[in-house]
């Protein structure tokens, strides 16, 4: 088997790698082949070694005389104030004065609002209406969650936008938790508020979960688990915490033969139930032959009372 050298592939190492095979360059770039290496060509609008990035064409500030700037994917548009036009609000409307243009400017004119504010005159010079992640009176303060440092015990900050709102997550050291890390996680071996109250006997570890079964009742090792004596009949493991063979096939016995008395139970019940089922039925079908023979007998006494009275009818009729 051969191990081949950086940029060469294939059973002998005869075939040299291609980098773009992997399709690294996004956003409709296109990829060029190097030698153990490869290079993205962007399109206009983006950059970036995997052209992952759009260009804020914005950031260059091209909109003059108080303009806003809106950044398009490969363009931006500037929106000019009232007597100014042309791509960059550059020139005065043909309608104006250039003194005119120039006054309407005022304060506003010398552009005061950074990081893409809004500037408009006032009487008294100019205030700015900043974007959301800005602030001060010239929109050159960045606002940052993360500036007012939330997170305690030498946790990391990192600001994010979550539904157009500027939030911050603390991300925390081990020993720590909540939401500004303010909170001591406990240490192996200790529950309690304050962490303070060591494992009882038979349990162990983070926050004293875990159970272990020592021989002859010991206690383990709040931290560890470990039994100084062996574990208990029928438990195994550096915890004890887990059952042995032994055990387990007496569990696993135990189960089959509950479930053979379950059955055979079952098996019995139904037998049962049959047995006073079938001496209903038998019960019923007595009764009704007796009823039956008693009709019978009935309507025989009945046929022979008509019978004997036709007969004295008829002598006195004759």
């Amino acid at each position: 088997m051969c191990s081949c050298k950086t940029g060469y592939g294939g059973r002998y190492c005869d075939k040299e790698i291609n980098e773009c095979e992997s399709k690294p360059c996004q956003n409709g770039a296109s990829c060029s082949d190097m030698f153990n290496n490869y290079e993205c060509t962007c399109k206009t609008g983006f950059e970036g070694n995997h052209c992952d990035k759009e260009v804020n064409e914005c950031n260059s500030s091209p909109c003059v005389h108080g303009s806003t700037c809106d950044d398009l994917v490969g363009r931006y548009v500037c929106k000019c104030h009232k007597y100014w036009t042309g791509i960059n609000c550059e020139s005065c409307l043909s309608e104006y004065t250039a003194e005119q243009c120039d006054f309407s400017l005022g304060a506003c004119k010398s552009s005061p609002c950074h990081n893409l504010g809004t500037c408009s005159n006032t009487k008294d010079g100019f205030t700015c209406l900043c974007d959301p992640d800005y602030t001060g009176s010239n929109c050159e303060t960045e606002i940052t969650e993360c500036r007012q440092n939330p997170c305690r015990n030498s946790a990391s900050c990192e600001d994010s936008m979550q539904d157009g709102v500027l939030r911050f997550k603390c991300y925390c050291p081990p020993e720590f938790t909540g939401r500004f890390c303010e909170q001591a996680a406990c240490a192996a071996g200790f529950t309690g508020v304050d962490c303070a109250e060591q494992c009882t006997k038979g349990t162990f570890g983070q926050d004293c979960a875990e159970e272990c079964h020592c021989y002859g009742e010991a206690a383990c090792d709040h931290v560890t688990g470990e039994c100084p004596e062996g574990c208990q009949e029928g438990f195994k493991g550096s915890a004890c915490s887990a059952l042995s063979e032994a055990a387990s096939a007496v569990e696993t016995g135990n189960d089959k033969m509950d479930m053979t008395a379950i059955i055979g139970g079952a098996v019995g019940g139904v037998a049962l139930l049959a047995l006073i089922v079938g001496a209903v039925v038998l019960r019923k079908r007595k009764r009704q032959q007796a009823d039956d023979k008693l009709h019978l007998a009935d309507r025989s006494r009945n046929e022979v009372i008509i019978s004997n009275f036709r007969f004295v009818y008829f002598q006195h009729v004759l």
